[in-house]
């Protein structure tokens, strides 16, 4: 009951992030999809992976969805990755990453700290790995995003 939960949480978590960044209507529940789809395949993959490995795996799945959905729906591409990407933030190992330099616990900090950054540092590595990967298909085989004038 609690991945279901989790994953819940991840689509009310990105619909949100629409909200607040007012991003169309018609990305709201494509973005909310794309978010709590992203964060089952993460929950699925930190079993086996580590959470860096994880966090890369899903968070590329979740760039190269958000591609493809900007090509679809003639949208820039972060329309589509700054709502998706909410659930894999970091937010809570920030947090208990200044906690335990408040607290004196050096050790347990620095711990938190790296895990930290190996997580932000593998969803960028995810979105510049998709945006290579779409850029080199786009020279072989451009997409033409505008409708042509007949």
């Amino acid at each position: 009951m609690t991945i279901v939960l989790q994953i819940l949480g991840a689509c009310i978590g990105s619909f949100s992030a629409c909200l607040v960044f007012e991003a169309p209507r018609t990305s709201w529940t494509i973005n909310a999809l794309l978010g709590g789809i992203g964060w089952a395949i993460y929950l699925y993959l930190a079993n086996s992976f580590s959470v860096a490995a994880a966090t890369y795996m899903a968070s590329l799945i979740v760039a190269i969805w958000s591609h493809l959905n900007a090509r679809w729906f003639k949208a820039p591409v972060t329309v589509f990755f700054i709502p998706a990407f909410f659930p894999f933030v970091p937010g809570a190992g920030m947090y208990r990453t200044v906690y335990a330099f408040i607290n004196s616990t050096v050790y347990a900090g620095l711990q938190e700290l790296i895990q930290t950054l190996a997580i932000a540092i593998m969803i960028a590595l995810a979105i510049f790995t998709s945006d290579a990967m779409f850029k080199v298909l786009n020279q072989y085989f451009p997409i033409k995003l505008s409708k042509s004038k007949s």
